[in-house]
């Protein structure tokens, strides 16, 4: 449990850059907290009805939840608010008033998590692949062991201005950049990185020099104490750290000059994705409307979902389950000459040499067109 010495409350203060809004999230504790309007009691719970505002109201929630087997504060601060509530299509609240807007999120870090359960050593390893890769472009990094089986690094630099409908794929493009690159530079592919929440905008972390269910501590360690291995950070975790925190976040985004230049080229990139992307959607729109006249008459004015619907209605739904037996449409005398691949939902009869899918069935056994057996099997 995370006692109130634990809590370096300047510590968590360079963590965050000094920059707020924040969520903060803590681990449930069954007795303690209570369960949500379903009856559930999730094992992690964001405070989103009351973002981190300030130096003050971080070290009243960190005293408020000490007792809690983990807290955890946002990735990226952010600077708006929801003035009110906001509904989905069914009316089921999806953002609270006073919460958080996740797409004012200020890019001035980059976040990878490395976790491999059953083998903490491997996502170790894979973090100095990275950190070895990243240097060689003239990126760098600063990373703490999580106090269980992983590793959470930070690429931190000076607050880049990102159209908000940008900034995932501009995260997601630099990720997928950096994978390629650790492919390209050691031939390793990486499986320890957890790849969605790496342009998560609303992705919360463990607060360093917190301690883990583990009883080790949330601490910063260098390349040097990667390299010396798991057994070695595992000592080292036993205490809080005593690390420059602030000096580390600050060396770290001077050394990182390139990255406005790297995350404005990403959101140019991303941008003429976006425009290649709309632009072939539309060729196909007009491709259809051009064509549509040519296959849509008045015997298969359906939609694809409808054909693909009806198609894919089980012929054993139809026919039966045997694989072999007298052909429904012809009859004749071989008993076995319809065969029916049940896998492929596909029949076919040796002796007429008739064969299909469901609407072909249909229309051959009940004389139907297109259209009528298709409207048949989907009711």
């Amino acid at each position: 449990m995370i006692s109130i010495n634990d809590l370096n409350l300047n510590y968590t203060i360079s963590h965050c850059k000094n920059n707020f809004y924040r969520e903060f999230a803590y681990k449930t504790v069954p007795g303690i907290d209570k369960p949500n309007k379903d009856g559930l009691l999730l094992e992690l719970r964001r405070d989103r009805r009351d973002p981190i505002r300030s130096r003050r109201h971080l070290d009243s929630k960190l005293f408020l939840y000490k007792s809690r087997p983990g807290v955890y504060i946002s990735v990226y601060s952010f600077e708006e608010l929801h003035t009110e509530d906001v509904f989905d299509n069914i009316g089921t609240i999806r953002s609270y008033k006073g919460s958080v807007i996740y797409d004012s999120a200020k890019l001035n870090r980059i976040y990878f998590d490395f976790d491999y359960e059953s083998d903490p050593q491997k996502a170790i390893d894979e973090s100095l692949l990275v950190i070895k890769s990243l240097a060689k472009h003239g990126i760098f990094c600063h990373c703490y062991f999580s106090g269980s089986k992983g590793i959470a690094m930070y690429i931190e630099f000076k607050t880049v201005d990102v159209q908000p409908e940008n900034k995932k794929d501009v995260l997601k493009l630099f990720l997928d950049t950096v994978i390629e690159t650790v492919k390209s530079d050691y031939g390793h592919d990486l499986t320890c990185l957890d790849y969605k929440v790496s342009f998560d905008l609303a992705r919360v972390s463990r607060i360093p020099n917190t301690k883990h269910k583990s009883g080790l501590y949330c601490v910063p360690v260098s390349f040097g104490d990667m390299r010396k291995g798991l057994d070695y950070i595992r000592l080292m975790a036993q205490e809080p750290s005593t690390k420059d925190l602030d000096n580390l976040i600050i060396s770290c985004m001077f050394r990182n000059t390139r990255m406005e230049t790297i995350i404005h080229n990403a959101e140019q990139q991303v941008i003429l994705n976006r425009t290649q992307k709309d632009k072939e959607q539309e060729l196909k729109h007009l491709h259809f409307e051009k064509n549509k006249k040519f296959w849509k008459n008045s015997d298969t004015a359906l939609s694809d979902d409808q054909i693909s619907h009806a198609r894919h209605v089980p012929l054993s739904s139809l026919i039966g389950h045997d694989s072999r037996q007298r052909c429904p449409i012809h009859g004749g005398d071989n008993p076995t000459s319809f065969y029916i691949d049940h896998t492929k939902n596909y029949w076919y009869c040796h002796s007429c040499s008739a064969g299909g899918d469901s609407i072909a069935y249909m229309m051959k056994r009940n004389n139907l067109n297109f259209k009528e057996a298709v409207l048949s099997l989907i009711g």
